[in-house]
């Protein structure tokens, strides 16, 4: 009678785990100590499982949009952009937002960076916050302020406290920065450059807008009824701007401050007045709305037996810097 009873546990329990227990939507449970792959899901949360797949890394020095909200890093920093999927393996529904997952990157000499709280979901950038149905599956994305310099080796994927997280080794497995944004010494083009080399007409990201140079040109005319001192010339920089923030914003002579350096090493203060394109009058909190760019002209006073040699324009105090050749504008 024993043996028949122990039979007929045994086979309940067989019959049991053929149906497959777990729902099919179930991702792999992480441990203590294993690593991640990228593009495998992973169920993580304890009593609030919820599955989480990374996609794909990058590092970026570009505005980051996430809802009503533009973000830009410093020049002692650059981004590390992280896409994803979240996916709910529960039968009931579950809320996601910024917080449904947290992120830590690891530097490697082992400084920590916790994630900017910032998601948005891929399809409108939209910040994630939202109820996810059984099985309803979503794609979002988040950034990591981190040092400017240097490979991130390592990322820790959490879901609430005291549970198992996910880490990635993240080598060879970012998406680079390029030229001219990538430091050339650095061949893992994982370091930022705070000053880059740039060239006119083309658009670079300074913070809540994109600058780019059109022209440069020397002239010993007034400009906005100023006339240039005796033995000095001006020169006049035109630019485009376009505001990369996805509201309005008002742009003035506060918004950037270039610089301009002579060939014998003399920096030279420019005349702290942004100047209508056309017409010889300053342009005073100028309004732009999303994406819209406008002109206008910076100026310098220069000796007029010292050519400039470079021009570096930023926006604010700490914002990458951007350095253009002028030695060639006569």
């Amino acid at each position: 009678m024993v043996k028949q009873s122990v039979l007929l546990i045994a086979m309940f329990v067989l019959c049991l785990s053929s149906t497959g227990g777990a729902p099919s939507s179930t991702g792999t449970d992480q441990m203590p100590g294993q690593w991640g792959e990228f593009g495998k899901e992973y169920t993580i949360g304890g009593t609030s499982p919820m599955n989480f797949a990374l996609i794909s890394a990058e590092y970026s020095v570009a505005q980051v949009k996430i809802g009503k909200e533009v973000f830009c890093p410093l020049a002692s920093e650059k981004f590390l952009v992280l896409h994803y999927t979240i996916h709910n393996p529960q039968k009931t529904a579950q809320q996601a937002t910024f917080n449904t997952l947290r992120f830590t990157a690891v530097g490697a000499s082992s400084d920590s960076y916790k994630y900017s709280e910032k998601v948005a979901q891929e399809k409108d950038s939209k910040p994630l916050n939202m109820s996810l149905k059984p099985a309803q599956k979503i794609e979002a994305y988040t950034y990591i302020r981190v040092a400017a310099e240097g490979v991130i080796p390592k990322l820790i994927v959490e879901r609430g406290s005291n549970n198992p997280v996910v880490r990635f080794d993240l080598r060879d497995k970012i998406k680079p920065l390029t030229a001219p944004f990538a430091d050339p010494a650095d061949t893992t083009g994982s370091t930022a450059l705070t000053e880059v080399p740039a060239q006119m007409d083309t658009y670079y990201p300074l913070g809540d807008n994109d600058l780019k140079v059109i022209s440069a040109s020397y002239t010993d005319q007034p400009v906005v009824k100023e006339k240039p001192a005796k033995g000095f010339r001006f020169m006049v920089v035109t630019v485009s701007i376009k505001n990369m923030d996805v509201k309005e914003r008002k742009v003035g002579w506060k918004t950037f401050n270039p610089k301009l350096v002579a060939e014998d090493g003399e920096e030279l203060k420019w005349k702290e007045a942004l100047v209508h394109a056309t017409r010889p009058e300053a342009l005073i909190d100028v309004t732009a709305k999303p994406g819209q760019e406008l002109q206008a002209r910076f100026y310098f006073q220069v000796r007029t037996d010292t050519p400039a040699k470079t021009l570096s324009i930023r926006e604010g105090s700490k914002g990458r810097v951007y350095v253009f050749d002028v030695s060639g504008v006569e």
